[in-house]
């Protein structure tokens, strides 16, 4: 879907609308969309937007006015409205004076939030003689129990501290190399954190050509 403010330089909005029931006893209700911005400029204050309206009225929990250039996906926390009917309102709305501007909508969902974002790992490089220490995995909903893998090796010692942090150990005599991530919701749900963690050092080998 476009939406399109029809003339540069004037206020507007263009909206859609749709009255939905957000589910209850989920993990995280939440709403789901893929964007492109364009024209949004912050220093005009124009704004790709979510209302949420109740019987309590009207509140806009999510407000973007960086342009996306590129397909992005923007996500949101509906667990305040879990079980209430509800008017969700996606607004594009353009500031006097401001660019054109134009946002495309596409795969909009309400639904259950099970699969967990991997941001960091750390500590990033363990030398061998440490293996068999704890690492720390943060991120965005981890649900427990997670389960975590060092590269295809399950790990066994696994502590869910929150949502956003679990930590793992390391097995002793772990082999040397470069180590990917990846945690495991108890749906299946997973993230992976490419070349996350480094056991030992890496040598390059120069090549010499005869």
């Amino acid at each position: 879907m476009i939406m399109r403010i029809p003339l540069a330089n004037q206020a507007g909005a263009s909206a859609i609308s749709q009255i939905a029931t957000v589910p209850t006893g989920t993990n995280k209700s939440t709403l789901a969309f893929m964007h492109q911005m364009r024209g949004a400029l912050p220093s005009y204050d124009s704004a790709l937007g979510v209302k949420v309206t109740d019987d309590a009225g009207t509140q806009t929990p999510l407000e973007k006015k960086t342009p996306a250039g590129d397909w992005a996906l923007q996500w949101l926390d509906m667990s305040a409205w879990a079980g209430k009917t509800v008017t969700i309102t996606i607004e594009l709305a353009q500031a006097a004076g401001a660019p054109y501007a134009e946002a495309w909508l596409d795969a909009v969902s309400l639904g259950e939030w099970n699969t967990p974002v991997l941001t960091q790992v750390t500590p990033a490089k363990l030398p061998v003689s440490q293996s068999g220490t704890p690492i720390t995995l943060t991120g965005l909903n981890f649900i427990a129990p997670p389960s975590v893998k060092l590269g295809n090796i399950l790990l066994s010692d696994v502590q869910f501290v929150d949502e956003t942090t679990v930590r793992a150990t390391v097995p002793a005599g772990t082999l040397p190399g470069l180590y990917d991530v990846t945690i495991i919701n108890p749906g299946g749900q997973s993230a992976t954190c490419a070349g996350a963690v480094q056991i030992g050092e890496r040598t390059v080998m120069p090549i010499v050509l005869r």
